[in-house]
C-alpha cells in the first residue's frame, strides 16, 4: 500500500474519486499544523531565484502573493529544482498545490503526484515542528 497524508477536507475530495483511482492507497490524516507564516514564505521567496525556469517562477510568484495557483503541471518542474521549490513554498505552499490537485485528479499519474506532494508537506511540517524559530 502507498500512503497519502491528507487533511480531512482533502480526504473528502479523495473519497469522491472513482474507486479505481482510490485503489491501492492508504490515507493517513495529516494533523500537523506547523505551517510557515506568510512572512517566512515571502522571505524564502525573495532569497530564491527561479528566473531561469519561468513555469516555476510563476508558481512561486502566485504562492508568495497568496494568489490561487491556477493551471499547472508538476511534470514541468525540473527534478533538480524541486527541492528548492518545495522549501521556498514551504508546507503552506505545498498545501495550496495539494488543494488544487486533489480536485482535478483524473489519472493514476495525478494520484502519484498527490502522493509526492503529501509526503513533501508531511516532511516539511515535521521539520517545522522541531524549529526553534516558531
Amino acid at each position: 500500500m502507498k500512503t497519502l497524508y491528507l487533511t480531512t477536507d482533502e480526504q473528502t475530495a479523495f473519497k469522491a474519486l472513482p474507486a479505481d483511482l482510490q485503489e491501492g492507497w492508504e490515507v493517513e490524516t495529516e494533523t500537523a499544523t506547523d505551517y510557515e507564516s506568510l512572512r517566512q514564505i515571502k522571505m524564502r521567496y525573495y532569497l530564491a531565484d527561479f528566473s531561469h525556469v519561468p513555469e516555476v517562477k510563476a508558481i512561486a510568484d502566485r504562492i508568495a502573493n497568496n494568489e490561487p495557483i491556477g493551471d499547472l503541471s508538476l511534470g514541468n518542474i525540473p527534478a533538480n529544482i524541486q527541492k528548492e521549490l518545495y522549501f521556498t513554498l514551504g508546507a503552506r505552499g505545498v498545501k495550496a498545490l495539494i488543494e488544487t490537485l486533489v480536485h482535478e485528479i483524473a489519472s493514476d499519474d495525478d494520484i502519484e503526484a498527490l502522493s509526492t506532494l503529501s509526503i513533501v508537506r508531511h516532511k516539511l511540517l515535521e521539520i517545522n515542528s522541531t524549529s526553534t524559530h516558531k
